[in-house]
């Protein structure tokens, strides 16, 4: 059984697949180590674990998770990067630079769809908005926003009187109090923000193109938007699974 965790900012996500499929999903939400490293703990005694892969966002949890699989014999373990094998070329300035978690979901991407399409582009909605894009069987780039929560934070954190409103669609586009005309300016800023993103990047590339949506606000981006065609919550994970096994079946 091979183990991918997708190590957040804000969360954990603990994958475990056998013969290419999920056989545990398992999400930690806490920033700390502690309680990430005990979720794991308990995942490695409970199943045989026998090929792992770290897709890290937090440098510092990164040599503390390949510790604590150490402990536990797990040795040989993939830290996704660009020196990694890649299943596309390398088409991005300053790879050193990019986030691992875009790398991993750009090879979830990948791996799924390009018999399909000849641009897959991905849209990350989480803490930050990322738009990742694979053209040509190369991975181009893409763009970097800040994700709703984000936004959110900013207009409460910048303004004197303006409360702090969590991100929800509202009902109706026209705000009747002011929390409703925040709820409404967050919601649609970010539905219109993607929708015109996801337009540019199609008109920059060639087709056919699938669009795909990841992250905590991803299903809310496919149900609001008709050129999102697939939801995929575990695409990093997927991605980090796809490059374990093409590392494990390259030669050394």
């Amino acid at each position: 059984m091979r183990l991918v965790l997708d190590i957040g900012n804000t969360a954990l996500k603990i994958g475990c697949f056998a013969h290419g499929a999920a056989a545990v999903l398992r999400r930690v939400n806490a920033p700390a180590w502690a309680p990430r490293a005990e979720a794991l703990r308990a995942i490695i005694a409970q199943h045989p674990i026998d090929a792992a892969a770290i897709v890290s966002v937090v440098p510092a949890h990164t040599p503390q998770a390949a510790a604590l699989l150490a402990e536990h014999g797990l040795n040989d373990v993939l830290v996704v990067g660009p020196e990694a094998p890649l299943p596309f070329a390398m088409g991005y300035a300053t790879p050193a630079t990019l986030g691992t978690d875009r790398l991993a979901a750009a090879a979830g991407a990948w791996t799924r769809w390009h018999a399909s399409a000849t641009t897959m582009l991905v849209v990350d909605a989480g803490t930050a908005l990322t738009y990742d894009v694979i053209a040509d069987g190369v991975y181009r780039g893409g763009a970097i926003a800040p994700g709703p929560v984000l936004l959110q934070q900013a207009l409460h954190q910048g303004t004197a009187q303006l409360p702090d409103v969590p991100g929800e669609a509202p009902a109706h586009v026209i705000g009747a109090s002011t929390r409703e005309a925040i709820r409404s300016g967050l919601y649609h800023q970010f539905i219109d923000s993607v929708r015109g993103m996801v337009g540019r990047l199609k008109r920059a590339t060639p087709g056919p193109h699938v669009v795909i949506a990841t992250g905590g606000w991803g299903a809310m981006l496919q149900t609001s938007l008709s050129p999102i065609e697939h939801y995929a919550p575990h695409l990093v994970l997927e991605g980090g699974l796809a490059l374990l096994e093409q590392a494990q079946a390259s030669p050394p």
